[in-house]
């Protein structure tokens, strides 16, 4: 009876070891899809959409990683010419917002405070705007809503700027394995954090 037990835990901890396995095994996969899409993009035309294609397959679920692959193909090339319009876009606001932070001199702290503040507002409408990414939307209305979306879902920003903090302190104390799951990691939690209610996209729908 005790040897059946022992055995009953032993097996147990060896399919928990496996889960555990295949949960690094998942996303070590997507961050290396994430890479590879980005560095076909030439790295500038590629971050956007292969960023938007990892959100969208990480909401998959028990998926192989062969249809992880088509699927995280079709949405970067879906996306590739649409979203890279809005990527221009966003690029110059940010770079705007960053010149003003480096560049001010010493005395202008409640400027470059100010600019600091919007950069962190514009990259939480970032994270909006790739969250409810639409290939068949106006890429300008599309910004629009992520700004509307940032006004009025101050705990889903909130959960945002953790999950930065949480990076950051992974960065600091593990870089070398943080590396591996970072952005994957990361699009999950994003991915979590927006949830799955419908409602105020609904009443923020592009016609």
């Amino acid at each position: 009876m005790k040897k059946e037990l022992v055995g009953d835990d032993v097996e147990t901890m060896l399919n928990q070891y496996a889960v555990i396995l295949q949960k690094i095994f998942w996303y070590v996969y997507l961050q290396v899809l994430w890479i590879l899409f980005t560095l076909i993009g030439f790295l500038f035309f590629g971050i956007f959409p292969a960023t938007y294609a990892l959100l969208v397959v990480v909401k998959q679920q028990d998926t192989s990683t062969t249809r992880a692959f088509h699927a995280f193909r079709r949405a970067y090339l879906e996306s590739f010419f649409v979203i890279n319009r809005a990527a221009t876009i966003w690029l110059v606001m940010i770079l705007l917002l960053s010149i003003n932070i480096f560049f001010l001199p010493e005395s202008q702290q409640i400027i470059r405070l100010a600019a600091t503040s919007m950069l962190v507002f514009l990259l939480l409408c970032l994270v909006h705007f790739l969250n409810y990414f639409q290939t068949d939307a106006k890429v300008i209305e599309q910004i629009k809503r992520s700004f509307l979306l940032t006004f009025i879902n101050p705990r889903k920003n909130i959960g945002y700027i953790l999950l930065v903090i949480m990076l950051g302190a992974a960065f600091y104390i593990i870089p070398g394995i943080t590396c591996f799951f970072a952005v994957s990691v990361s699009a999950k939690a994003i991915s979590w954090i927006k949830g799955t209610d419908q409602t105020i996209v609904q009443h923020t729908k592009i016609s």
